[in-house]
């Protein structure tokens, strides 16, 4: 499932740059469940010794400003979240908030849900733009004993390669099993930039990216990929897709 909320800010949301921490916090909050924002955050799926979550969210969107002198960003308007989670069980907690009308909280600041609705896909090769930015990396341990992470661009092979991989993984860690047809292509469309994102996230650097994707492969594959998000680190807010020209629950585009 997939869900656009959007917000209203009745007084200057003001942020750090790198929000992503903050912004996770107040989705969970905003869920109010323990026992499910607990598993979603300590838990998730296990396979092997990796733990998937299975979920992703959006940048926040809206108009804003930076404040030079504060180095934070400001929202005075509306803000639009996305959020995603190949799991089920997710969209019954968010309805039950969007019945509520529970606020968005950002410490003292609580925001009102001004509209909410569910974004209907198609699981079949397409075109996706990035909510959040991509981010697949390899970790490697030099001879000096050092480790380093080494992050894949999108003009790389390796970098469909690897966000494929990962889905597989992803797909295991539910069912138990691997998908019967795995194919999958993540790859920029021409014409579209590609736009490089440092983030920081709790002291670690991440790189991602934003831009155009084409999405080839599977139907188990695409909707993984659309639904718990592409790439590493889903959880904190990265690898959020959307697909181009999308509908509505009311068969709206």
């Amino acid at each position: 499932m997939k869900y656009c909320l959007i917000f209203k800010c009745n007084d200057k949301i003001r942020l750090p740059i790198q929000y992503n921490h903050i912004l996770q916090a107040a989705i969970l909050g905003w869920i109010q469940d323990e026992t499910y924002t607990s598993f979603l955050h300590d838990e998730g799926f296990q396979r092997e010794k990796r733990t998937f979550k299975l979920y992703s969210f959006s940048q926040i969107i809206g108009k804003n400003h930076i404040d030079r002198k504060s180095g934070k960003i400001v929202f005075d308007d509306k803000i639009c979240i996305f959020i995603s989670s190949y799991i089920d069980e997710m969209e019954n907690y968010i309805k039950k908030s969007i019945e509520a009308n529970r606020k968005l909280r950002f410490g003292n600041n609580e925001l009102p849900l001004d509209e909410a609705y569910r974004v209907d896909e198609k699981y079949e090769s397409c075109v996706v733009e990035t909510l959040s930015p991509i981010s697949i990396h390899s970790t490697f341990e030099l001879p000096s004993g050092k480790k380093r992470t080494y992050y894949y661009t999108p003009s790389e092979e390796d970098f469909s390669n690897m966000i494929k991989d990962n889905l597989v993984r992803k797909y295991q860690a539910v069912h138990g099993d691997l998908p019967k047809d795995d194919t999958f292509e993540i790859i920029p469309v021409k014409g579209n930039s590609m736009e490089k994102q440092i983030i920081k996230y709790r002291g670690t650097v991440i790189i991602g990216w934003n831009g155009v994707f084409e999405l080839k492969g599977s139907t188990d594959m695409i909707k993984m990929a659309l639904l718990a998000g592409v790439g590493a680190r889903n959880s904190i807010g990265l690898g959020c897709l959307l697909q181009k020209n999308p509908v509505d629950e009311n068969g709206e585009k």
